[in-house]
């Protein structure tokens, strides 16, 4: 989609990167923008004014929940404003609670220098990586946050805190692919912290340590996973998935320490380290070769690895075994999230992963036959991102073979940008580079220029441009 229409309007530059507010604010300008609307033209819509429309911009205003679903619908966002503004409003709600303790418990200044003043120490930031408590909205705190001030007034120790902690990372991973690892990466770190202060206590019996330590490794396993999806540095979810597979190694958790490799080869195929990849996934498959678990290895890890480094052989075997493996086991029906921690790859999420073995391959035909197989389950579904992923991975087959379709390829380029474009991953960013460079023998082709339009307003969203840096 181009960004015609776009009124010149005055403003001032915004600061994404200086609180999540601000990142908010830049972000409906970024959807205000690209539907071609004036401050006044959007408010006139949802029922504001030009100058509030413009203080939210500016992040110098938190948009109400109401007023976020109403933009969320005139501005044909996918939601995207709605699932964000909890994430706002908690560093909003953080910073206010900080500032009143601090006026409460806080000593008056005693003079220094000449004058007497204090020297200024600048306020704190927000980086665009950032991460902070996130409570539930609706004032009733964060029950992680509520537990440890508990913890530091009674000295309690367990006390509730695995079940604060199960239950946390399973609604997690439940809105994972809903919501995006930017806005849940705070609380998985909030749970990450909680976890250590709770495991540093000498106190604890051997069966609460060996609790609290499985969880622990879930929730840095959960991290590992979240970084790589956000475009974080190798060695950022490479770290995080050290400590898991050290807390699973810890207390024998063959299941995750497994999955952590599966994460890790994940990683390094994003970073473009392909034998590493291979290597990572067929150590981890070694671990436990009959577990499920070992069919996302094999899928995911081997397979995909070993297509993009031209091993036909290797790559069609590591198909067939997870086919053979998922075959001795009961599996799970529709598309399986891509997260889950302890729910084995569906049939449908398996055949996904081959696709993109196949297209490394070059087998265009192998590709759209098994996407035809997954189709109906793949546009059911509630990931976005297996719709966007699919789409680019049958758009780059129609570039493949005597008789390019390059049409039909851009058609389901723009269709799995539309798909992806809510909350955005660096897989669909990833991917969706590669097609429009498979694309580049067509650059004068009209359909190849649109999608390269598409592209770049795609990329210039806030949300979109966390992936790169």
């Amino acid at each position: 989609m181009r960004r015609t229409g776009i009124v010149p309007y005055p403003r001032r530059p915004l600061q994404p990167n200086r609180s999540a507010a601000d990142w908010f604010g830049a972000e409906i300008r970024y959807w205000r923008e690209l539907r071609g609307l004036t401050p006044k033209q959007l408010g006139d819509l949802v029922g504001l004014s030009a100058d509030a429309v413009e203080k939210i911009e500016k992040g110098d205003r938190l948009l109400s929940a109401e007023h976020a679903s109403k933009m969320d619908q005139e501005l044909r966002t996918g939601g995207v404003l709605a699932r964000f503004r909890p994430f706002a409003k908690a560093e909003a709600d953080k910073r206010r609670i900080e500032a009143d303790r601090r006026r409460i418990v806080s000593p008056p200044p005693r003079p220094r220098g000449k004058l007497g003043g204090m020297q200024p120490t600048g306020e704190a930031t927000l980086e665009a990586h950032a991460f902070v408590a996130s409570p539930p909205e609706g004032g009733w705190g964060d029950p992680q946050q509520v537990f440890s001030q508990v913890r530091a007034l009674t000295g309690a120790t367990v006390m509730g805190a695995a079940e604060i902690l199960d239950s946390s990372i399973i609604a997690l991973v439940e809105s994972y692919e809903a919501r995006g690892p930017q806005p849940l990466a705070p609380e998985a770190r909030s749970l990450r912290a909680l976890s250590h202060q709770l495991l540093a206590d000498r106190g604890l019996g051997a069966k609460d340590r060996r609790d609290l330590l499985h969880l622990a490794g879930r929730v840095s396993a959960l991290l590992a996973y979240m970084a790589v999806n956000a475009g974080a540095p190798l060695l950022t979810s490479q770290a995080y998935a050290v400590e898991a597979a050290a807390l699973a190694d810890e207390i024998g958790d063959t299941n995750l320490a497994v999955w952590v490799a599966g994460t890790r080869s994940l990683a390094l195929y994003y970073a473009g380290s392909y034998a590493q990849a291979d290597a990572i996934a067929a150590a981890g498959i070694a671990r436990s070769p009959d577990s499920t678990q070992s069919i996302r290895l094999l899928v995911n890890g081997r397979a995909r690895a070993l297509g993009r480094l031209h091993k036909r052989y290797g790559a069609e075997k590591a198909i067939q075994q997870a086919l053979d493996l998922a075959g001795q086991h009961e599996l799970p029906s529709g598309l399986t999230s891509c997260i889950a921690l302890d729910e084995p790859y569906s049939h449908a999420r398996l055949l996904a992963n081959a696709v993109t073995a196949r297209l490394s391959l070059g087998d265009a035909g192998q590709v759209n036959q098994l996407a035809s197989k997954i189709e109906g389950l793949v546009d059911s579904s509630d990931s976005a991102w297996s719709r966007a992923l699919v789409r680019l991975d049958q758009a780059t087959a129609c570039l493949v073979g005597k008789s390019p379709d390059v049409d039909r390829a851009m058609e389901l380029g723009r269709q799995a940008l539309r798909a992806g474009e809510a909350t955005p991953i660096r897989y669909v960013l990833q991917r969706a580079q590669e097609l429009h460079q498979a694309a580049a023998p067509w650059s004068t082709h009209s359909a190849v220029r649109d999608y390269a339009d598409a592209l770049t307003t795609w990329r210039s969203s806030p949300v979109a441009g966390l992936l790169t840096t």
